[in-house]
């Protein structure tokens, strides 16, 4: 009897431990996923508190190393790789289709992506070596052969031609001067993968030639997207590419002159955008860099003439009416300027804005096959709202000096990307 008892209390006792250690597992992994849910909220509190570096003042000590110089290396904002670059997982592999970017030659036993050397370049579907830029001779016989005209700007005109059966740009003066602070400024801030290449320039006359984007600008981001098996990573890739593009004018770009190029041309939502455009790789390169002064502090005007509107910086404003607009009066101001946009232009890019959600709801109801595409849009928004409101309470501020730097708008949009990643899976 007394074995009988012990038999039958050890047995309940073990199933009282496999019970609790059951328990405990559900307890765990309910726990895990409370975590992973709550994580973007974590990520913006330990962004707040923590303060990777100084949130609100000047950040142009941060490059120095430690997490700043990792976030560097993560998004590319060295001048050029040394050895070869990873490709972005929506590069279309095939040679035709562009395989590396322009200024990158594919290594034929890597397939990796190498950089070429200074005064050299390449452009796809030509990319197994490297050649030197265009002469005035070789761009003397594009024209020869015929081109067409894109677009008349106040600073250059620009043609459509072929190289070696490969759509090309050539840019010609209208403005001399203003022309050439644009070469200046692209010599300047290059080599760069995500800065337009030069191909070739040709001095007496002046002209130069660039890559042809047959995606188009900025602007065309949603219709791009709409035609993505994975629109949300294409997306979130081009704003990663933005702050990444920002970061590298305002910390790196200059080497050791100092200051922050500061991007003038941009005096709406749309007009900023146009300045980059969609490469065959489907990221975001700048491409017009006529407006790009060097600001060294409070040193920079964009222009001479009134500026206006909510995506204008405030300091950049005539805030003095009725007094009639006197540029001599308003004072100069810095790269904080550009900071003040991000907020919109994130937005935009992720198509969360309130004039493309409510643009994609009338497409909803006009075409109720779409409405899964719809659903995702807003999941995306819903998920980076809690950081588009951070980015908006900083990058807001009326106080410029009080505004963050585009390094920590960097970490917050790198954060941003890997809850969007998690959750999305979700």
């Amino acid at each position: 009897i007394t074995v009988i008892v012990l038999y039958l209390t050890l047995t309940e006792i073990m199933k009282l431990i496999f019970r609790y250690v059951a328990m405990g597992m559900i307890v765990a992994i309910m726990m895990l996923t409370l975590w992973i849910y709550s994580l973007r909220h974590e990520i913006i509190i330990r962004d707040v508190n923590k303060k990777d570096g100084k949130v609100d003042g000047d950040d142009h000590n941060h490059n120095e190393g430690g997490f700043f110089k990792g976030l560097f290396d993560s998004l590319g904002l060295a001048k050029r790789q040394n050895g070869p670059i990873r490709l972005h997982p929506m590069v279309d592999r095939s040679v035709g289709n562009g395989f590396c970017g322009s200024g990158y030659f594919v290594d034929a036993d890597t397939l990796a992506c190498n950089p070429c050397s200074e005064g050299m370049f390449t452009l796809p579907p030509h990319v197994v070596s490297c050649k030197p830029l265009l002469s005035c001779e070789q761009i003397g016989d594009i024209i020869g052969v015929g081109v067409e005209n894109l677009s008349e700007g106040g600073v250059k005109s620009l043609l459509k031609g072929k190289w070696k059966g490969v759509d090309v740009v050539i840019a010609k003066p209208k403005q001399p001067e203003d022309f050439k602070m644009g070469f200046d400024n692209l010599r300047l801030i290059s080599p760069h993968q995500n800065v337009v290449p030069l191909l070739g320039f040709c001095e007496d006359p002046q002209i130069l030639v660039f890559p042809y984007f047959h995606n188009g600008d900025g602007t065309k981001v949603d219709v791009i997207a709409d035609k993505m098996n994975d629109p949300m990573q294409f997306k979130m890739q081009l704003v990663k590419d933005y702050v990444g593009i920002l970061s590298y004018l305002h910390h790196e770009a200059s080497g050791d002159v100092g200051g922050s190029f500061v991007m003038c041309d941009a005096v709406t939502p749309d007009k900023l955008l146009s300045q980059f455009m969609i490469s065959n790789q489907y990221r975001l390169v700048l491409n017009d860099v006529d407006a790009l002064p060097l600001a060294h502090g409070n040193s920079i005007k964009c222009g001479h003439h009134e500026l206006a509107g909510d995506f204008v910086a405030p300091e950049q404003r005539w805030n003095k009416a009725p007094i009639p607009f006197d540029d001599a009066q308003l004072n100069p101001y810095s790269e904080k300027v550009d900071i003040w946009r991000v907020p919109e232009t994130v937005e935009m890019l992720m198509g969360c804005s309130k004039p493309q959600l409510m643009q994609k709801k009338r497409h909803q109801r006009s075409k109720s096959d779409n409405t899964g595409f719809n659903q995702l849009d807003e999941k995306v928004c819903h998920i980076i709202r809690p950081y588009i409101n951070l980015l908006k309470g900083k990058c807001k501020r009326l106080n410029p000096s009080e505004r963050p730097s585009a390094l920590w708008i960097a970490s917050v949009v790198k954060k941003m990307s890997i809850v969007l990643d998690l959750q999305s899976r979700h």
